[in-house]
């Protein structure tokens, strides 16, 4: 009976410490996961904070316009495993044409362009445009934007597609340098109509205002008088509360916002009048822009407007041949032009213009006595 009973307390002292030695086990297994869990997170948490460093080194380098060093932060994130390899790509492509070098921007966006459906593609695809339109290749260019502006439907997309019109408006109306000979010359009516399409979109207030003092600007250089007027009035309408129109024709509904080419545009609708042979409507605008300029305060360029608009106004009598009821205002303004602005450009001109002028003015005030 004790044997038995001995034999009861040994299995269960062994069998107690077999449990024991299991709990132990699992124990030890339980931490050597939570290590090593532990152990991966902080590699991962290492790796992400390396990714981060390196993503806000090529943001700084670009912001200071660091090119060189932004392209070489740029290749070498591309090679580390846990990189968006595409966001490098585009940066480093993003670089490289900032620093004018078209084929190695082209080249690094080859992988991006090549890859399917990466975020950064798109990007990639407008920047490839703009290569393009650097190297005048405007027909690869165009290619790529009309693929994309069919791509852009949804209508909170529409100061995208608004910006890609003029992108290409830009380029299309730049003038070569006289040392690019074989740049093609500019091809003013495409780019009117880009921005007119742009227009189309109704772009927000800002960038509308822009596009519409384009308009007249494109005209201009087209020597199409009569348009470039028609789009400066209405430029005027839009974005100037203090534009009154003509005598004969004013203003009914007053412009509610305010634009930043005020001066400039009655300044280069007077320029457009003159040009159709319009001297009094001409005359009309430079007058009221000087009366404008004259409520004006602290505007930077307001004595160079007030110049040339009192140069304009004297023009606007047909010199240097004015009829006989022209004669007086015409050597007033003159007069009133060298006063304010002795040293100016047109100084010499009108000393001789006043001289030549007057002495004609009082032969014909003998003639009359």
């Amino acid at each position: 009976m004790n044997e038995k009973r001995g034999l009861k307390n040994c299995l269960k002292v062994f069998k107690g410490a077999a449990m024991e030695t299991k709990w132990r086990f699992w124990v030890a297994c339980f931490s050597i996961v939570v290590f090593l869990g532990a152990l991966g997170a902080q590699g991962q948490k290492e790796e992400k904070k390396g990714m981060t460093r390196h993503i806000e080194d090529l943001r700084v380098a670009m912001h200071a316009k660091e090119y060189i060093k932004a392209v070489e932060i740029a290749t070498s994130a591309i090679g580390l495993p846990e990189a968006d390899k595409g966001y490098f790509q585009y940066m480093g492509a993003l670089a490289q044409f900032y620093r004018g070098e078209m084929g190695e921007a082209e080249k690094m966006l080859h992988p991006l362009l090549a890859a399917k459906d990466h975020p950064w593609q798109r990007k990639g695809r407008f920047l490839l445009a703009r290569i393009h339109l650097n190297r005048k290749d405007y027909k690869a260019a165009e290619k790529i934007y009309a693929h994309e502006t069919r791509a852009l439907h949804a209508p909170e997309r529409k100061k995208e597609i608004a910006d890609i019109y003029i992108q290409f408006a830009e380029a299309l109306s730049r003038k070569p340098l006289p040392q690019e000979l074989d740049a093609l010359p500019p091809d003013y009516g495409k780019a009117y109509l880009l921005y007119k399409k742009a227009m189309e979109l109704k772009p927000p207030s800002s960038l509308g205002e822009e596009i519409s003092f384009r308009l007249g600007n494109i005209r201009m250089q087209e020597a199409r008088w009569a348009e470039a007027t028609r789009d400066f009035e209405a430029y005027l309408k839009e974005y100037d509360p203090q534009w009154q129109g003509w005598p004969e024709n004013p203003v009914v509904s007053r412009a509610k916002m305010t634009g930043k080419h005020r001066e400039e545009a009655r300044s280069l609708l007077g320029d457009c009048l003159l040009k159709s042979s319009r001297e009094k409507d001409a005359r009309h605008v430079f007058e009221d822009l000087l009366s404008f300029l004259a409520r004006q305060s602290g505007h930077p360029k307001k004595e160079e407007f007030r110049r040339d608009a009192l140069w304009k106004t004297t023009r606007s009598y047909r010199l240097p041949n004015p009829s006989r009821s022209d004669l007086s205002p015409a050597v007033a303004g003159l007069k009133r032009y060298l006063g304010e602005f002795p040293e100016s450009l047109y100084s010499v001109t009108a000393a001789y213009e006043i001289d030549r002028k007057s002495t004609r003015l009082n032969s014909s005030h003998v003639s009359q006595s």
